[in-house]
């Protein structure tokens, strides 16, 4: 995963081990929930385009860590921010989802059940491997969804 972050005086491309580096700096460690909020992030780059103004993002799931981590992920890979107000989260009942909405369409995302399962034994000694595990999965193997363009 490649993310090419333009802003008026500066772009900062970043690699995809630079990547995970910096939304870890960002967000404090390197954990499962952060990768997913990436992973989200891109498919929605890809599929609706990267428009940190003009689009909005519901997350559901747990509002607690680890599940709101996601949060800080599809932040750092989107530019939608919860400061920008054009992100919110809302409790998930059980499950975790994100609608990415702008003036191309919709995508909604659903964490694949068996994600969430293999995440129920993770701990702090085996979290930052979990992470990378992730990491290294494709986005569309840990999603499932569905895009209504505009």
């Amino acid at each position: 995963m490649r993310v090419v972050i333009r802003m008026k005086e500066a772009t900062i491309n970043y690699g995809p081990a630079d990547l995970l580096k910096a939304a870890a700096y960002f967000h404090g460690h390197n954990g499962p929930f952060l990768v997913l909020g990436l992973k989200a992030g891109d498919i929605s780059n890809r599929l609706l385009g990267r428009e940190p103004f003009g689009t909005r993002v519901e997350i559901h799931s747990n509002p607690k860590p680890p599940q709101s981590c996601m949060v800080d992920g599809i932040q750092f890979s989107t530019g939608c921010t919860m400061g920008k107000g054009n992100i919110s989260l809302h409790p998930g009942n059980g499950s975790v989802r994100a609608i990415f909405v702008n003036s191309k369409g919709t995508l909604e995302l659903k964490l694949q059940p068996w994600v969430l399962e293999s995440l129920k034994t993770m701990n702090d000694e085996n979290l930052e491997a979990t992470a990378q595990s992730m990491y290294e999965k494709p986005a569309e193997s840990l999603f499932y969804f569905e895009l209504k363009r505009l």
